[in-house]
């Protein structure tokens, strides 16, 4: 681990664990714009300014953390980590007593489809209600954050963690298109490739939000001990079925969408639980509870056409390299029966494509 020297001098501090992605970023300007130094954790070098400090290590390693410790006491931590339930238990007590807040970052894919809309945020949880022993014996990423969110409830209350709870996100970086990332949408997007969809998500209804639009919301809870022991839904009420955002990107980007029945689509290898207990469930959202607490109006925020028009925008300008040469592909031409030749200079790119794109799938 490389130890770095770090001076904490103002007097409003703020901790990002795992602080560099789509809202990490966003939040960062709004805590220098409250008029906190902004320290953030990263596993990779990073240019700082007097603003933002860098530490680098691995935010989920106990001994990183009590070297952290060892500066002094901020203001607020901010906790974007993806723990394992047990990894959770290991480190809250060393989290909390990191700052005078702690601020969990979970999701609003901890909640179940009961047909009880909009989603508040004292609905059904899907680790409450979901009758699949199968689902109920994994730590998969809504059942953990849920756990985890039932540790701080019932053995830290009375404490200073606030929980906020984001939809989809979208950023720069960031686009998801039903299970799959901008890492593949894009690139197919670019190659005139069609990109896959489950007829049965088509009708489904979901929340997206823009990355700047969650940081504002996180940001409002900032410093104020009204938010402690609360959960905040941080996202839109704004909702969008599958195709109507089959379209925007259609439009947005010119993607080519060829809806597949289920099967088809789970041969995909993506991740099964997150399909069937997100996508595949209808995402109305209540955010009067954060709009009631910052202040914040509805009006505020971002329409999903014009936040993904802006972001689409945004990465062309970074000319992000994606490829739509490598495994996953090669899967996705396989199930769309599409016939190429992938072109590439990478060797690398060209044998993962080939994989994918021979490799036999079990029905």
């Amino acid at each position: 681990m490389t130890k770095n020297k770090v001076c904490i001098e103002s007097s409003k501090k703020v901790l990002l664990l795992g602080g560099t992605g789509a809202i990490g970023s966003y939040l960062i300007e709004e805590c220098i714009r409250l008029g906190y130094t902004v320290f953030v954790t990263t596993r990779s070098l990073r240019v700082e300014d007097e603003k933002i400090k860098f530490i680098r290590g691995n935010a989920k390693d106990i001994s990183f953390l009590n070297e952290i410790s060892k500066k002094g006491k901020f203001d607020v931590v901010i906790d974007f980590m993806v723990y394992a339930t047990h990894e959770f238990k290991v480190n809250i007590d060393l989290l909390l007593s990191l700052g005078t807040q702690y601020i969990y970052v979970s999701s609003y894919r901890v909640f179940s489809d009961t047909g009880h809309e909009p989603i508040t945020e004292t609905s059904p949880r899907l680790i409450d209600t979901v009758d699949d022993s199968k689902y109920l014996s994994t730590d998969e990423y809504a059942l953990a954050k849920a756990r985890q969110e039932d540790i701080l409830t019932r053995d830290y209350r009375n404490r200073n963690w606030t929980i906020v709870r984001p939809s989809i996100t979208y950023s720069t970086n960031r686009f998801q298109f039903g299970a799959l990332e901008a890492n593949t949408i894009l690139p197919r997007a670019r190659d005139k490739l069609a990109v896959p969809i489950p007829e049965s998500m088509l009708d489904k209804k979901t929340t997206m939000t823009w990355a700047g639009d969650v940081a504002k919301m996180i940001a409002s809870v900032l410093g104020n001990q009204k938010a402690y022991n609360e959960a905040f839904n941080t996202l839109t009420d704004e909702y969008k079925t599958w195709k109507e955002i089959a379209d925007i990107y259609a439009s947005k980007l010119e993607m080519i969408v060829e809806p597949v029945d289920d099967e088809t689509y789970q041969k995909i290898g993506l991740n099964p639980w997150q399909i069937k207990y997100d996508r595949m469930l209808n995402r109305i959202c209540s955010n009067d509870k954060i709009i009631s607490f910052s202040g914040l109006n509805k009006s505020d925020f971002m329409s999903l056409e014009s936040g993904l028009q802006l972001e689409i925008n945004n990465n062309s300008n970074m000319s992000i390299n994606y490829s739509s040469v490598n495994r996953i592909n090669g899967i996705l031409d396989k199930i769309l029966c599409i016939y190429r030749f992938p072109r590439t200079k990478s060797l690398r790119y060209l044998l993962s494509y080939c994989l994918g794109r021979f490799l036999v799938i079990k029905d």
